[in-house]
């Protein structure tokens, strides 16, 4: 099986609106030449063989609305230059190398509906700032090495479908301001070091399918609200020290 890399030639291409290499046996580094592609709204580079850094270049493309770089072997930090993508609905870094803190400049995207970071080695704490994201629909921030606890803001998060911060070092709380994600299908926090009690304002969310708490530091009671969740078809629980 043949592999190629990326030509930087491409920056020539100033017309193009769509780029989309996705699968094949690109590798190599994402050229920094791509940030002249100032008309470019769609950018798929996913399910490859690239390395490197994301280009801090790639913060000239204003027009950008899908950003998928996913399933790669990108590495390095999320640049800080993401914040200029005022257009962007769709941004897919996840199952790459990438470290570092997830950059507050993400809270400028305000069009944002799918973040999906999963899979990664990214670090320190959630940012308050993605309470700003407030078109957010799926928030995947799972498989990292997150730490501090879940922010109050995300209950802004009106639109969520999809919850997941799985398997990461979250401590503190679950906050009640999560009874206010009233669509709200999935929510994944298990695996992380999370005490306290189940928030009773969890019965709010009439729409969850997927309720996962397994493998934290929870106790107390089993709030009975969780009664009113009648469309749920999974519940873990697990692996805390609730009683009943």
């Amino acid at each position: 099986m043949v592999s190629c890399t990326i030509p930087t030639q491409i920056g020539a291409l100033h017309y193009l609106t769509n780029l989309d290499l996705s699968t094949n046996n690109l590798v190599g580094t994402i050229p920094t030449q791509i940030g002249a592609l100032h008309n470019l709204t769609h950018l798929d580079f996913s399910n490859n063989n690239l390395d490197g850094t994301i280009p801090t270049q790639i913060g000239a493309l204003h027009n950008l609305i899908l950003l998928h770089l996913s399933n790669n072997n990108l590495l390095g930090a999320i640049p800080t230059q993401i914040g200029a993508f005022h257009n962007l609905a769709y941004l897919y870094l996840s199952s790459n190398n990438l470290f570092g803190t997830i950059p507050t400049q993400i809270g400028a995207l305000h069009n944002l509906t799918h973040l999906d970071l999963f899979n990664n080695n990214l670090n320190g704490t959630i940012p308050t700032q993605i309470g700003a994201l407030h078109n957010l629909t799926h928030l995947d921030l799972s498989n990292n090495n997150l730490v501090g606890t879940i922010p109050t803001q995300i209950g802004a998060l009106y639109n969520l479908v999809l919850l997941d911060l799985s398997n990461n070092n979250l401590i503190g709380t679950i906050p009640t301001q999560i009874g206010a994600l009233h669509i709200l299908v999935y929510l994944g926090l298990s695996n992380n070091n999370l005490t306290g009690t189940i928030p009773t304002q969890i019965g709010a969310l009439h729409n969850l399918n997927n309720l996962d708490l397994s493998n934290n530091n929870l106790v107390g009671i089993i709030p009975t609200q969780i009664g009113a969740l009648l469309t749920l078809t999974h519940l873990n629980l697990s692996n805390n020290s609730l009683f009943g």
